[in-house]
């Protein structure tokens, strides 16, 4: 409910979309869909709303990655391990396919794992996949390699799109394979530079978008940071806060508080997450999409009232014109497929 009445407010103030992240819910999805304003949105989600766009690959493209992946590696037998009821849907294509035989196991609460990996030790499956948050990661793995499940005849392949954060350098003389999947190169030139730029703006408590750069919930200095046309208001889009106070992370070695709130420090760029690459290649998205609907007409952005009836006139029209655009990002290629979901 109050992401609903964050969103709500910002609606007021007149804005043409609004960006939300992982922790926002469907709450923010209703508030857009019922005055028809874009939501855009760079996280796993089982189902696409009308007026949501999302640069998350879809549950359809992960599960043939992931299946075209355990192909390649020749896995037939292989242990699952889930730490959610969300990671349970992502790999549920998995579970169905006749070519595995999957042996599912829910990750147990709490930070002690090795009565259940004593069991997959038990079992003498080598195949593991890990389906589980990537706070998650560096502990599992190193309580494996005390009991012996990470050795030279063990492969894990780990579903994280955030593996490339997780600090893994205690497990470099395993042998152990280790297989990711990851949408951002880090190695593209134009990263490496929109992140030293970012790094130059970071205020002392490590805030991406530090000192003058935020305004309350929208970019006051959009066009310089995010690279938007000059056409395109700064004013015309606002970012829920958790997009506001996001912060570059650590590499993870453990546990994390709670909540998963990670030390703002700069310590290394390869740390950035995926989600807020996404963020930044929606922000790319939204910028074309509101320059090139602005070449047609003029656009009016409207306060609007939750509680009304009243919609954006504009909304569908900014939502097929988003739809269609096709750029490079951080995550590479991005553009929508017929059936309007994104691929990357």
């Amino acid at each position: 409910m109050a992401a609903y009445k964050k969103a709500c407010a910002m609606l007021q103030t007149g804005v043409a979309a609004i960006f939300a992240g992982s922790t926002d819910g469907g709450s923010v999805q209703t508030a857009c869909d019922h005055l028809e304003v874009p939501l855009l949105m760079a996280r796993w989600q089982n189902r696409r709303p009308p007026f949501a766009i999302n640069l998350h690959p879809p549950p359809s493209t992960l599960a043939a990655a992931y299946r075209s992946v355990l192909q390649a590696l020749g896995w037939q037998d292989l242990v699952v391990v889930c730490d959610s009821s969300e990671g349970l849907l992502r790999v549920k294509e998995l579970l169905k396919d006749d070519a595995f035989r999957v042996t599912l196991r829910d990750l147990p609460r709490g930070l002690d794992y090795r009565e259940l990996l004593k069991a997959i030790k038990l079992s003498g499956i080598v195949h593991i996949l890990l389906e589980v948050h990537r706070s998650k990661i560096h502990s599992l793995l190193k309580q494996a390699q005390q009991i012996g499940l990470m050795t030279a005849y063990h492969h894990y392949f780990i579903t994280s799109l955030d593996l490339h954060t997780v600090d893994l350098e205690d497990f470099k003389y395993s042998g152990t394979n280790t297989t990711a999947l990851r949408l951002i190169n880090l190695s593209d030139g134009t990263l490496q530079q929109i992140l030293r730029d970012w790094s130059a703006d970071l205020d002392d408590s490590g805030n991406i978008f530090g000192g003058e750069i935020v305004a309350g919930y929208s970019f006051a200095d959009v066009p310089n940071i995010f690279e938007v046309p000059a056409s395109v208001s700064p004013q015309s889009f606002a970012l829920l806060p958790e997009y506001v106070d996001s912060k570059f992370p650590t590499r993870s070695s453990g546990p994390l508080s709670p909540g998963h709130v990670e030390e703002a420090q700069v310590t290394n760029f390869s740390a950035m997450p995926t989600e807020l690459a996404l963020v930044y290649d929606a922000v790319q998205l939204f910028a074309r999409a509101l320059s090139d609907l602005d070449k047609t007409r003029a656009i009016e952005v409207l306060p609007l009232n939750c509680s009304k009836e009243q919609v954006w006139p504009l909304g569908a029209t900014l939502v097929n014109y988003i739809k269609w655009v096709e750029l490079y990002g951080f995550s590479g290629l991005v553009r929508f497929n017929a059936c309007f979901n994104v691929e990357c």
